[in-house]
Formats: C-alpha cells, structure tokens, sequence
C-alpha cells in the first residue's frame, strides 16, 4: 500500500503534492524556530507523513481537530518519525502542530494564521484522492486474495465470519449506527453486486470450482489453440 501511495504522489498527484510542501515551507520560514527545517526536509517529513496516515482524511475546522482526528494525526506522526532518517526529529513536531493548528494557538505566535489554516484544510484535501487513487486503483488491482472485497470502503484482508460472529457484529451495528445504511454499491463500484456474490460463493466450492476449471482448460485447449493462431499478425 505504501508503494502505490509513493508511485501515485510521483505521478499523478506531483503538482497538488508540490503546493502542499511549499506552503508549509513558507509557515517554517516564518517563525526564528522553524526557519531553519529546508524545504527539501520539510517536504520529505510531509511525505512520510501522508505515506502513513490509514485513513482517507480527517474532518478538521477553523476550530480544530475532534479528538478522534488528533489521536488519528499524533498516530501517523509517530509512524512517520519511526521512519526519520535524520538527526532532527523536531520537524514533526512542527508539522503535527501545523496540521492540527495548534501552532496559531499559542500565545504570541508569528506564524501566519492564514497559512496555517489553508495548509491545515488542504492537506485532508488532498489525503481522500491520494487515497482513492493508491488503494481503489492501484493496490486493488496488484492483491487478489479475494477480488469481490476489493472494493470502495471494503478491506481486503477480511475474512470470513461465523454464524455467530455474524449475529453479534449486527447486534454491535444496530445498537451503535442503529440508522446507518447498508449499500451494496457506490458511484465507483468496480464489480456489480451479482458478481461480487458469484465470488463469494464460489469460496465455498474451492475444491469443485478448482477441478471443473481445469476440465474446461482441457476441453476447451483445441479452440483457444486455434484462435490463438488466427489472432497472430501475418
């Protein structure tokens, strides 16, 4: 997963990504005690920062973080720090304070209010389409342990649950997300519903789906062979 973000943020989202580290840039230059974190530093913290946040984005306002999101923000910049190659590991402390905007709300602060907030707002703008564009289309399509989970808002590492697993995980929703709602597909689904089912319940049949594959392999060997050659350039 963290491969397809680094491939996506070198290709498609290079531009978006590049705004994003110089507008941090100019808030460190603002201020004696971050003046001194480089624009390639700062960069490069950012990036292990957005390499590691789990989730498509935080919901923050002019007001702050909800403390989900802080706890959220405080786990990424510990797994981002863990991969720091550097001496000076101040620099995240730095970047979590800008994210959070906790840095224009202490007393007597230079740092730029405005910027503070835009960097802050338009980083979890920019976290959902890196997202979307690592997972849904790039690691989606390179794992495909069971490809009827690969899908928006699904995990593909799931596995399968018990009869009574089941019973207590919707005990657990009806209780807690008593009006949430249970879609089969979104705008973006990659399969149908029928299909996603048809994989699904072919799990259950390994074994006969795996012998009936091979015999249609067989049977079906002489036809393929010989549109194999006709499809060949002449």
């Amino acid at each position: 997963m963290k491969e397809a973000k680094r491939r996506v943020l070198e290709t498609l989202l290079t531009s978006e990504f590049t705004v994003l580290a110089r507008l941090l840039a100019r808030i460190a230059s603002g201020h004696y005690s971050t003046r001194d974190y480089s624009a390639d530093s700062l960069r490069e913290a950012l990036e292990l920062y957005v390499l590691h946040f789990p989730v498509y984005r935080t919901y923050l306002t002019m007001a702050g973080p909800s403390e989900h999101d802080r706890a959220l923000i405080s786990q990424t910049i510990a797994q981002a720090r863990a991969d720091w190659f550097a001496a000076d590991e101040g620099i995240f402390d730095f970047l979590r304070d800008t994210i959070t905007m906790d840095l224009i709300k202490r007393a007597g602060t230079a740092h730029s209010t405005s910027r503070v907030r835009r960097f802050a707002l338009k980083v979890q703008q920019f976290t959902g389409p890196l997202m979307a564009k690592s997972l849904e289309d790039t690691a989606f399509y390179r794992y495909h342990r069971l490809l009827a989970l690969n899908e928006v808002g699904g995990d593909a590492s799931a596995k399968g649950l018990s009869v009574e697993a089941f019973h207590a995980t919707m005990q657990a929703r009806a209780k807690e997300w008593p009006h949430g709602m249970t879609a089969t597909a979104t705008h973006d689904t990659k399969r149908g519903e029928d299909a996603r089912a048809r994989l699904a319940a072919l799990t259950e049949i390994a074994g006969e789906w795996t012998s009936t594959a091979a015999k249609w392999k067989v049977l079906t060997r002489r036809i393929s062979s010989s549109t194999a050659t006709s499809a060949r350039p002449r």
